[in-house]
Protein backbone atom coordinates (compact mmCIF):
# COMPACT_ATOMS: atom_id res chain seq x y z
CA UNK A 1 0.00 0.00 0.00
CA UNK A 2 1.12 3.52 -0.66
CA UNK A 3 2.26 5.86 2.09
CA UNK A 4 0.00 8.62 3.37
CA UNK A 5 1.89 10.88 0.99
CA UNK A 6 0.38 11.46 -2.41
CA UNK A 7 -0.48 8.34 -4.34
CA UNK A 8 1.21 9.99 -7.28
CA UNK A 9 4.40 10.19 -5.24
CA UNK A 10 4.55 6.47 -4.55
CA UNK A 11 3.65 5.65 -8.12
CA UNK A 12 6.48 7.82 -9.43
CA UNK A 13 8.97 6.57 -6.88
CA UNK A 14 8.00 2.97 -7.39
CA UNK A 15 8.38 3.30 -11.13
CA UNK A 16 11.74 5.00 -10.89
CA UNK A 17 13.19 2.83 -8.15
CA UNK A 18 11.66 -0.54 -8.89
CA UNK A 19 10.94 -0.45 -12.60
CA UNK A 20 7.71 -2.37 -12.06
CA UNK A 21 5.92 -3.45 -15.19
CA UNK A 22 2.54 -2.49 -13.71
CA UNK A 23 3.38 1.15 -14.35
CA UNK A 24 4.41 0.49 -17.91
CA UNK A 25 7.85 -0.15 -19.29
CA UNK A 26 10.12 -3.12 -18.80
CA UNK A 27 10.21 -5.89 -16.28
CA UNK A 28 8.71 -9.35 -15.95
CA UNK A 29 5.15 -9.92 -17.03
CA UNK A 30 2.50 -10.79 -14.49
CA UNK A 31 1.57 -14.45 -14.30
CA UNK A 32 -1.85 -15.42 -15.68
CA UNK A 33 -4.52 -14.40 -13.20
CA UNK A 34 -2.23 -11.98 -11.39
CA UNK A 35 -2.97 -8.28 -11.03
CA UNK A 36 -0.41 -5.45 -10.87
CA UNK A 37 0.76 -5.71 -7.25
CA UNK A 38 3.09 -3.63 -5.10
CA UNK A 39 4.70 -5.95 -2.57
CA UNK A 40 5.96 -3.94 0.34
CA UNK A 41 7.33 -4.82 3.71
CA UNK A 42 6.62 -2.79 6.81
CA UNK A 43 8.92 -2.85 9.79
CA UNK A 44 6.68 -4.12 12.59
CA UNK A 45 3.34 -5.61 13.55
CA UNK A 46 0.31 -3.44 12.90
CA UNK A 47 -1.87 -3.11 16.00
CA UNK A 48 -4.41 -0.63 14.70
CA UNK A 49 -5.44 1.10 11.51
CA UNK A 50 -7.54 3.68 13.31
CA UNK A 51 -5.95 7.09 12.57
CA UNK A 52 -7.02 8.38 15.97
CA UNK A 53 -5.43 5.52 17.90
CA UNK A 54 -2.29 4.85 15.90
CA UNK A 55 1.07 6.28 16.89
CA UNK A 56 3.37 4.15 14.76
CA UNK A 57 4.96 5.15 11.47
CA UNK A 58 4.49 1.67 9.99
CA UNK A 59 0.75 1.92 10.70
CA UNK A 60 0.70 5.36 9.13
CA UNK A 61 1.99 3.78 5.92
CA UNK A 62 -1.07 1.57 5.70
CA UNK A 63 -3.58 4.17 6.93
CA UNK A 64 -2.37 6.61 4.28
CA UNK A 65 -3.24 4.13 1.55
CA UNK A 66 -6.86 4.18 2.59
CA UNK A 67 -7.78 7.59 3.97
CA UNK A 68 -7.29 11.10 2.57
CA UNK A 69 -7.62 14.34 4.51
CA UNK A 70 -8.55 17.86 3.50
CA UNK A 71 -5.15 18.11 1.83
CA UNK A 72 -2.59 15.65 0.55
CA UNK A 73 0.99 16.00 -0.71
CA UNK A 74 2.19 16.31 -4.27
CA UNK A 75 5.33 14.64 -5.64
CA UNK A 76 7.45 17.44 -4.16
CA UNK A 77 5.89 17.05 -0.71
CA UNK A 78 3.86 20.24 -0.99
CA UNK A 79 0.26 20.34 0.31
CA UNK A 80 -2.36 20.25 -2.42
CA UNK A 81 -6.16 19.81 -2.33
CA UNK A 82 -7.41 16.48 -1.11
CA UNK A 83 -11.01 16.23 0.05
CA UNK A 84 -11.02 20.04 0.10
CA UNK A 85 -11.25 21.49 -3.40
CA UNK A 86 -10.45 24.98 -2.11
CA UNK A 87 -10.21 27.06 1.07
CA UNK A 88 -10.33 30.65 2.30
CA UNK A 89 -8.84 32.38 5.33
CA UNK A 90 -10.44 35.30 7.16
CA UNK A 91 -8.44 38.52 7.79
CA UNK A 92 -7.47 37.39 11.31
CA UNK A 93 -5.85 34.23 9.94
CA UNK A 94 -7.75 32.13 12.46
CA UNK A 95 -10.90 31.10 10.58
CA UNK A 96 -10.42 28.73 7.67
CA UNK A 97 -13.31 27.71 5.42
CA UNK A 98 -12.91 24.60 3.29
CA UNK A 99 -15.09 23.67 0.32
CA UNK A 100 -15.20 19.92 -0.15
CA UNK A 101 -15.14 18.25 -3.54
CA UNK A 102 -17.62 15.62 -4.63
CA UNK A 103 -16.11 12.48 -3.11
CA UNK A 104 -17.64 9.33 -1.69
CA UNK A 105 -16.73 6.67 0.82
CA UNK A 106 -16.12 3.20 -0.61
CA UNK A 107 -19.70 2.21 0.22
CA UNK A 108 -21.02 5.05 -1.94
CA UNK A 109 -22.00 7.39 0.91
CA UNK A 110 -20.85 10.99 0.26
CA UNK A 111 -17.91 12.36 2.25
CA UNK A 112 -19.30 15.39 4.07
CA UNK A 113 -18.12 18.13 6.38
CA UNK A 114 -19.85 16.30 9.22
CA UNK A 115 -17.39 13.41 8.82
CA UNK A 116 -14.57 15.85 9.57
CA UNK A 117 -16.44 17.36 12.53
CA UNK A 118 -17.03 13.87 13.92
CA UNK A 119 -13.39 12.88 13.39
CA UNK A 120 -11.84 16.01 14.91
CA UNK A 121 -14.07 15.75 17.95
CA UNK A 122 -13.32 12.05 18.26
CA UNK A 123 -9.54 12.45 18.35
CA UNK A 124 -9.91 14.95 21.21
CA UNK A 125 -12.25 12.65 23.15
CA UNK A 126 -10.43 11.72 26.39
CA UNK A 127 -11.86 8.20 26.10
CA UNK A 128 -10.02 7.67 22.80
CA UNK A 129 -6.75 8.66 24.49
CA UNK A 130 -5.02 9.58 21.24
CA UNK A 131 -1.29 10.07 21.70
CA UNK A 132 -1.29 12.65 18.92
CA UNK A 133 -4.28 14.72 20.02
CA UNK A 134 -1.97 17.56 21.02
CA UNK A 135 -0.92 18.05 17.40
CA UNK A 136 -4.35 19.60 16.86
CA UNK A 137 -4.46 21.83 19.91
CA UNK A 138 -4.11 24.80 17.59
CA UNK A 139 -7.85 24.31 16.93
CA UNK A 140 -9.87 26.52 19.26
CA UNK A 141 -10.70 24.81 22.57
CA UNK A 142 -9.09 21.53 21.52
CA UNK A 143 -6.86 21.22 24.58
CA UNK A 144 -9.78 21.89 26.91
CA UNK A 145 -11.98 19.37 25.12
CA UNK A 146 -9.20 16.80 25.33
CA UNK A 147 -8.91 17.43 29.07
CA UNK A 148 -12.65 17.01 29.54
CA UNK A 149 -13.06 20.63 30.63
CA UNK A 150 -15.27 21.53 27.65
CA UNK A 151 -17.84 19.62 25.67
CA UNK A 152 -16.93 18.30 22.20
CA UNK A 153 -19.45 20.71 20.69
CA UNK A 154 -17.24 23.60 21.83
CA UNK A 155 -14.35 22.51 19.63
CA UNK A 156 -13.61 25.12 16.95
CA UNK A 157 -14.94 23.05 14.06
CA UNK A 158 -18.35 23.13 12.41
CA UNK A 159 -20.12 22.01 9.29
CA UNK A 160 -21.76 25.00 7.64
CA UNK A 161 -23.36 22.57 5.19
CA UNK A 162 -22.49 19.17 3.77
CA UNK A 163 -19.74 20.61 1.58
CA UNK A 164 -18.45 23.45 3.76
CA UNK A 165 -16.23 22.97 6.81
CA UNK A 166 -15.07 25.77 9.08
CA UNK A 167 -12.07 25.51 11.39
CA UNK A 168 -11.42 28.19 14.01
CA UNK A 169 -7.88 28.29 15.40
CA UNK A 170 -6.38 29.58 18.63
CA UNK A 171 -3.85 31.59 16.62
CA UNK A 172 -2.86 32.15 12.99
CA UNK A 173 -1.21 29.07 11.49
CA UNK A 174 -0.19 29.52 7.85
CA UNK A 175 1.24 25.98 7.90
CA UNK A 176 -2.23 24.49 8.44
CA UNK A 177 -2.58 23.00 4.91
CA UNK A 178 0.55 20.94 5.54
CA UNK A 179 -0.72 19.74 8.89
CA UNK A 180 -4.02 18.70 7.36
CA UNK A 181 -2.30 16.01 5.30
CA UNK A 182 -1.27 14.24 8.54
CA UNK A 183 -3.29 11.15 9.39
CA UNK A 184 -4.46 12.57 12.71
CA UNK A 185 -6.67 14.97 10.73
CA UNK A 186 -8.18 12.37 8.41
CA UNK A 187 -11.95 11.98 8.31
CA UNK A 188 -13.49 8.72 9.43
CA UNK A 189 -16.90 7.48 8.27
CA UNK A 190 -19.22 8.39 11.12
CA UNK A 191 -21.93 6.00 9.98
CA UNK A 192 -19.52 3.06 10.06
CA UNK A 193 -17.66 3.94 13.27
CA UNK A 194 -20.95 4.34 15.10
CA UNK A 195 -22.19 1.00 13.79
CA UNK A 196 -19.11 -1.14 14.44
CA UNK A 197 -17.15 0.71 17.12
CA UNK A 198 -13.49 -0.31 17.31
CA UNK A 199 -14.17 -3.08 14.77
CA UNK A 200 -14.81 -0.55 12.01
CA UNK A 201 -11.24 -1.04 10.76
CA UNK A 202 -11.65 -4.77 10.12
CA UNK A 203 -11.70 -5.86 6.46
CA UNK A 204 -15.37 -6.86 6.55
CA UNK A 205 -16.40 -3.45 7.93
CA UNK A 206 -13.92 -0.83 6.82
CA UNK A 207 -15.05 2.04 4.61
CA UNK A 208 -12.46 4.40 3.12
CA UNK A 209 -12.10 7.42 0.84
CA UNK A 210 -8.58 6.79 -0.42
CA UNK A 211 -7.17 4.77 -3.33
CA UNK A 212 -6.97 1.41 -1.55
CA UNK A 213 -9.27 -0.62 0.70
CA UNK A 214 -8.24 -3.32 3.15
CA UNK A 215 -9.39 -6.79 2.12
CA UNK A 216 -7.21 -9.04 4.31
CA UNK A 217 -5.50 -8.62 7.66
CA UNK A 218 -3.95 -11.30 9.78
CA UNK A 219 -2.06 -9.84 12.72
CA UNK A 220 1.64 -10.52 12.56
CA UNK A 221 1.35 -11.95 9.06
CA UNK A 222 0.09 -9.81 6.19
CA UNK A 223 -2.18 -6.98 5.14
CA UNK A 224 -3.61 -6.82 1.65
CA UNK A 225 -5.46 -3.92 0.08
CA UNK A 226 -7.05 -3.62 -3.32
CA UNK A 227 -7.82 -0.58 -5.40
CA UNK A 228 -10.91 1.35 -4.32
CA UNK A 229 -12.36 2.43 -7.68
CA UNK A 230 -14.14 5.49 -6.27
CA UNK A 231 -11.27 6.55 -4.01
CA UNK A 232 -9.28 9.76 -4.29
CA UNK A 233 -6.26 9.15 -6.52
CA UNK A 234 -7.29 5.65 -7.59
CA UNK A 235 -7.35 6.55 -11.26
CA UNK A 236 -3.64 7.47 -11.13
CA UNK A 237 -2.57 4.42 -9.12
CA UNK A 238 -0.17 2.05 -10.88
CA UNK A 239 -1.12 -0.96 -8.79
CA UNK A 240 -4.37 -2.85 -8.35
CA UNK A 241 -3.22 -4.47 -5.14
CA UNK A 242 -0.76 -3.77 -2.34
CA UNK A 243 0.41 -6.63 -0.17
Amino acid sequence: MTTRRSLLTISILALAALGLAACGGGGAKEKPGDVPTLRRGISAKVDTLDPHKSSAQWENIVIGDMLIGLTTDDAAGKPVPGMAASWEIDPTGTVWTFKLGDYVWSDGVPVTANDFVFALRRIQDPAVASQYASMLWLIKNAEEVNAGALKPEELGVRAIDDKTLELTLEYPAPYLPGLLSHYTTFPVPQHVVEQFGDAWIQPDNIVVNGPYKLVYWRTGDQLVAEKNPTGFGAAEACFDRVA
